[in-house]
């Protein structure tokens, strides 16, 4: 029973989030699948329609209606190498190069140990031999 429940709940959602998808697509002319047609931007004018028909706030519709109308982008210019990634690599080398440092050690410490074994086992042989 309530497993039958959730399930039907879960189902709901998932056409509630499927209705909201297809609404806020609607004002925007896709090319349908398989057609050569390149995707065009809407223009502003379709933009400034298209919030109306969209589920936001008063506040959310003004500020985009405000950038929009300003022509700043909405979204800021991504710059290659931010501040985060810079600080982000030496860390990662230095944990990279700690790896490398610890790895090399052990490497070292097992060829040594094959080393010293094969010395005793060499001698062995000596004195098997006298």
């Amino acid at each position: 029973m309530a497993s039958e429940k959730v399930v039907e709940m879960a189902k709901d959602a998932v056409e509630s989030v499927k209705e909201s998808f297809d609404d806020f697509g609607s004002g925007i002319p896709m090319p349908s699948e398989g057609s050569d047609q390149p995707f065009q931007m809407p223009t502003k004018d379709e933009l400034l329609a298209m919030l109306d028909t969209m589920g936001l706030g008063d506040q959310e519709k003004e500020e985009l209606r405000a950038a929009l109308l300003s022509g700043d982008p909405l979204m800021p210019e991504r710059q290659p190498w931010t501040s985060q990634a810079l600080i982000l690599l030496p860390f990662l080398l230095l944990i990279a190069s700690i790896f490398v440092f610890f790895g090399y050690k052990l490497y070292r410490s097992m060829k040594d140990k094959e080393v010293m074994r094969e010395e005793k086992r060499q001698k062995r042989q000596m004195k098997k031999r006298k």
